[in-house]
């Protein structure tokens, strides 16, 4: 009998991150078959849809996507970074977010962004700039994500996370 396909999320942030100089540089993908319905040890098994880094909706069909039932937002990768870091984070309804870089002393250094997003998953780029295009000094930031739905009653949501500039 044919077993059907079966859906397998790892999240790397998760892992250990081995003996990398950076954050999970020597991350691996492995697939293996679990046997076959023929003589073959690997005559029946099938891959489909990877993903390495984060997809911005994922669908089953277009008439029923599958959007995020909570709000998150994800550890920037790669962290240290140099020269740019991606930071992903996701929406389980229409919202109002703020996304904004600060340096250790609690100075804005980058607006990233600041307006309203439909419910899905989101990456973006910092290239290391502050507001006026300059690059940033070696150092530690922190950036505070907010969101805040546009209606209904669920609560908003706020987060700070740290990242290392590496020059």
């Amino acid at each position: 009998a044919m077993q059907p396909f079966a859906s397998e999320e790892i999240r790397i942030a998760d892992e250990p991150s081995g003996s990398g100089v950076f954050f999970h540089s020597q991350f691996q993908a492995r697939f293996r078959s679990i046997g076959g319905a023929g003589p073959f040890p690997n005559d029946d098994w099938f891959i489909d849809d990877v993903y390495l880094g984060v997809p911005i909706i994922l669908a089953i069909n277009d008439e029923n996507p599958i959007f995020p039932t909570t709000y998150a937002i994800e550890s920037n990768y790669p962290n240290p970074f140099n020269p740019s870091t991606t930071i992903a984070y996701q929406l389980p309804q229409r919202s109002q977010i703020s996304l904004v870089i600060y340096n250790a002393i609690g100075q804005e250094i980058r607006n990233l962004a600041a307006d309203t997003r439909e419910a899905g998953r989101y990456t973006t780029l910092w290239d290391g700039r502050d507001n006026s295009g300059k690059p940033v000094a070696s150092g530690i930031y922190f950036y505070l994500f907010t969101a805040n739905p546009v209606s209904g009653s669920e609560s908003g949501f706020r987060s700070t996370h740290k990242m290392i500039l590496l020059k």
